[in-house]
Order: C-alpha cells, then structure tokens, then sequence
C-alpha cells in the first residue's frame, strides 16, 4: 500500500488506510471476508468511496446501456487480507487515490463481478457499504451470476466512522464555511429591487468558486412567496424581485470533499415590516436556541424539540418545520435532526441547523448554522452575518 502524503491540502493516503483497517476490523467482527463499497457521482453521493480511497468518482450516473452499466459508480472490492481493487469509469487522481490497484472500467457490473471473484469473495455473506445505493440492474445481475453469494447491508461499518470527523476533516470543514462565507458577501448585496433571483444565483456561486470551492451544488434563491416552498429546482429564476419581498437563499458545495450548507433570509431593502420581523427574529432565536443545545449527550430529536418551542412561543407553531437539521461531511451524512432519531450527539459531529417557519402565500424564514460538536460549547463554522433585516 502507499501512505504517501496527499497532495496540497486534502485528506492524507495515510488517513485514509487508518480508515480502511478500522472498517476491516469492523467486518472481521462482522463475520465478513470482505466488503463491496459503492458509490456514485462527486456532488451527489461520493461519501462511502471518498472516505476509503480518496476518489470522488467524476462521471454524472447514466443509463445501464448495453455494456455501459454503472457509468457515473465507482466500486471498491475490499477483502479482510490482501490488496483491494477500485474501479472508477473516467478517470483516478493516482496522487490523491490511496489504493494502488486501480482499473478503469465502463461495465461496473462485469468489473465487480470479476474482481469478487480475483479476491475470493464470489460465495458466502460479503458486506454491502452502499446499499441504498447500488443499482438494482447490477445487483441483480451480480447475484444472479454468482448465486452463491450473499451481499449483506454493511453501511453502519462506514457511516458511524464518518459521522465523527477528523482534525483535517474538520479543518477542510472551515475552510469550506469560509469558503461558502465570500459566496454570501457576493450574494447578498445582488438582492435588490428589478435584480432577477439568476442574478443572485450567479454572484454567489461564481464567488464561491473562485474562492476554491470545488463545485457548488445550488444557491437556491426563491423570492416572495416562492421563499416558503422549500423547493430545490430550479435553483433560481428569472423573477424579478421587488422591495419588500423576503428572499430565500440556501448556498451548498464543498472544498476538499467537505460540504459546506448554510441558509440565509433577508427582505429586499433590508426594511422587514412588523410581521417579516417578527417571524424572521423568531427563526433565528430557534436556531440560536438549537445551536446552544448541541452539546455531547444530547439527542438528536431534541434539538427539534428546542428549536420548535421558541417557534411555538413566538406564536408560529403551526408554520414550524419537522425538520430541523442533518449531519454534514461527505455529504448529507447522519444524524437527521427530526423526530425520531435517537442518536447521541458526540464531539467532532458536523450539523447544520436550520428550523424554519414557512409560511405558505407569504414567505420562509430560515438561518442555518454548519457547527462543530466539541466537549463544550459548539463552533460556529458558517460566519456570515445572520440578521440581514432591519
């Protein structure tokens, strides 16, 4: 194997094979020989093949076509003893990518079902990481091949391990906060009387990417009523938005692999009226309450039950979100802050927080908060001003 250093600033070769032997270790428990571990697209969902090798797989997903299946996965056939395989579609970044043995393929399935078998894996129960992600074409096709094979659902090995993040996860998290920081000082000042919610969308996303964020998913920017939907396409359109109006923003991307997500509301000339002031004051204390309560020994659920008491004694019970919050790493990792998950916060989770009062016809508040969990009080990643109102 090679533990050479990663180049510039991203995740260490070395890091990355602690990893792989801490998720060995968690299959050999398991009983397993070995695991496959799937993934796709680098802005949709790269977690489980960028935390164990380092590739963020290049390639939107496609159709399975002819013997073009799987374009836009990468796989990695890791076997308890002995050197695994990575299969990409396009292209690997040999200097970043910890695992030696990688192959270029555009038929995922037949690669996957040949390296099972090079590695000794094509019988007995073989762990699934991905397994809300492989498609059902392959997976079909994979077990119907090698009937003697079992693959079992492993993801807990993985998504435990990367909901804690590690001193360098953790510093590539702020400067991705900065990061998604210089996307809203370019953002925010476009939000003015006549501007198109494109205009906004553009400023923002073409800052961001020139501060060195590696892609930016959205900045979702909906205006007037169009602020209450909570909708995610089109990120932007051409309406034009007029004094008074809230405005809706929701910046997401990532640097290094590390996603940033932070919301910000305002009102078009900065001037909210009495009852835009009140329900965007009353979003904010709920993120506020929600943030202050992130502390280790704390559930999940009950940030919701924090934030959704200052949004009720304020009077907008009713309007509140059910969701509150999610994880945030790779991508939208573990927890969800809603009702009903019962996972312990412990230091080194990321969280974004982001109660809101939607109100329909009328508009959304919402001001989301990328923290760090720590031993004691949380730090606050995104920076950027929240009260964007007077």
């Amino acid at each position: 194997m090679n533990v050479n250093t990663a180049a510039e600033e991203g995740i260490g070769k070395a890091e990355v094979w602690q990893r792989i032997e801490c998720v060995r270790a968690g299959a050999k428990a398991r009983g397993f020989p070995g695991l496959v571990v799937i993934a796709r697209s680098f802005y949709d969902r790269p977690g489980n093949i960028a935390y164990l090798t380092n590739h963020f797989p290049p390639f939107p997903t496609t159709q399975f076509w002819g013997p073009w299946q799987g374009i836009g996965h990468a796989v990695l056939i890791l076997p308890l003893d002995g050197d695994p395989i990575l299969y990409a579609d396009v292209t690997v970044r040999r200097d970043l990518v910890a695992i030696d043995d990688c192959r270029i393929t555009r038929n995922m399935t037949g690669a996957v079902i040949d390296g099972l078998k090079e590695k000794g894996l094509s019988a007995g129960r073989v762990g699934l990481v991905g397994d809300d992600i492989m498609p059902v074409t392959m997976y079909r096709e994979v077990t119907a091949t090698l009937p003697a094979l079992t693959l079992a659902p492993a993801d807990d090995l993985v998504t435990g391990m990367r909901m804690i993040k590690s001193p360098a996860e953790q510093r590539l998290m702020r400067k991705a906060c900065a990061i998604c920081d210089i996307g809203y000082g370019a953002a925010v000042p476009a939000v003015r009387d006549g501007a198109r919610e494109t205009d906004v969308c553009a400023a923002g996303v073409g800052a961001s990417l020139a501060a060195g964020a590696d892609y930016v998913r959205y900045l979702r920017t909906h205006s007037g009523p169009y602020s209450a939907w909570s909708i995610r396409w089109p990120q932007a359109m051409d309406r034009v938005m007029r004094t008074g109006e809230m405005v809706c923003l929701d910046l997401i991307g990532a640097y290094w692999g590390q996603m940033f997500d932070v919301l910000r509301t305002t009102v078009v000339g900065r001037k909210a009226t009495d009852a835009q002031k009140r329900q965007l004051e009353a979003a904010l204390a709920a993120t506020r309450a929600a943030v202050a309560a992130s502390r280790p020994g704390v559930v999940a659920e009950d940030l919701v039950r924090v934030a959704n008491k200052v949004i009720e004694d304020a009077g907008f019970g009713k309007y509140a979100r059910p969701f509150a919050g999610h994880g945030i790493g790779l991508e939208m990792d573990g927890p969800v802050i809603a009702m009903g998950d019962k996972t312990v916060l412990r230091p080194g989770m990321a969280l974004c927080l982001e109660p809101g009062i939607n109100i329909p016809d009328v508009g959304g508040a919402s001001i989301e908060e990328q923290i760090l969990v720590t031993d004691g009080d949380p730090e606050v990643l995104s920076k950027f001003e929240t009260r964007l109102w007077e």
